[in-house]
């Protein structure tokens, strides 16, 4: 199973950061440290193929500091990936690192959604046109 280390230790740790608009999530609405409970892939081909890497094993956690300090750890068949970094916000939109991130904040529970992801479900070593769905809770 190929995985783009960039999103899982860069791109997906883009929940954190910096200056939202007063309409959307702020820093301190997301600081803290969250562990993920899904990191999803979807094949856009075909819903109905789904890769969910926390039910496999993996584990994710993101934390958010003021203003702006972010650091995420994912853990995944024997390898670690940490990244730190800072990111911008725009109402529910969060880019990074060239990623697009929908951002959902309900009570403790954060929700990123990218759709503009791949993974090689097939495992032929060709990426497929995925969505990521990242589902973290407030520790």
């Amino acid at each position: 199973m190929r995985i783009r280390t960039n999103i899982l230790a860069g791109g997906a740790l883009a929940a954190a950061v910096a200056c939202a608009d007063t309409t959307g999530v702020s820093v301190d609405d997301l600081e803290g440290t969250w562990n993920a409970t899904a990191f999803e892939f979807t094949d856009q081909t075909n819903t109905s193929q789904q890769v969910d890497l926390i039910s496999l094993g993996a584990t994710y956690t993101l934390t958010i500091e003021s203003p702006n300090a972010v650091s995420s750890v994912f853990i995944f068949e024997g390898n670690t990936d940490s990244n730190s970094n800072n990111f911008t916000i725009s109402r529910d939109t969060l880019v990074a690192n060239g990623d697009t991130f929908i951002v959902d904040l309900t009570g403790d529970v954060l929700l990123l959604t990218n759709l503009g992801e791949a993974f090689d479900f097939d495992d032929d070593g060709s990426d497929d046109p995925a969505t990521l769905r990242i589902e973290l809770v407030r520790q």
